[in-house]
């Protein structure tokens, strides 16, 4: 055991060929969404290993920086997401409204003219 541990820890390029080959069997595996998801799991392993190539001593940094701007800007668009949809689903109520209304006074206009001849 102590062998495969040495080994798997001095040859980083056997952890992502063991790493890409498991992504590839759950691609294969599993439906469109999953595949998404996937693929997002590859870029962010493969921009983490970048930086981790590029400098060693910062990455762990650098990726926590990333990390935080991406928490951020999601919230940021989940929150912008929500209010246009209340917005929409306000103008929607809004539109039924009005064509009620209108649907209403159009019936109601010809008894009203009835009742003034």
């Amino acid at each position: 055991m102590e062998e495969l541990i040495e080994y798997v820890t001095s040859h980083q390029f056997t952890v992502v060929a063991v790493f890409l080959s498991v992504c590839l069997i759950t691609w294969l595996l599993f439906g469109k969404f999953f595949k998404l998801a996937m693929a997002v799991m590859v870029v962010v392993a493969g921009l983490c290993g970048y930086l981790f190539v590029k400098d060693p001593g910062t990455a762990k940094e650098k990726i926590s920086n990333i990390w935080e701007t991406v928490k951020e800007k999601t919230v940021n668009i989940t929150t912008s997401s929500n209010d246009a949809y209340t917005k929409g689903k306000g103008y929607i109520e809004k539109g039924k409204k009005a064509k009620e209304d209108e649907v209403q006074r159009i019936f109601d206009s010809p008894k009203e003219e009835q009742q003034t001849k």
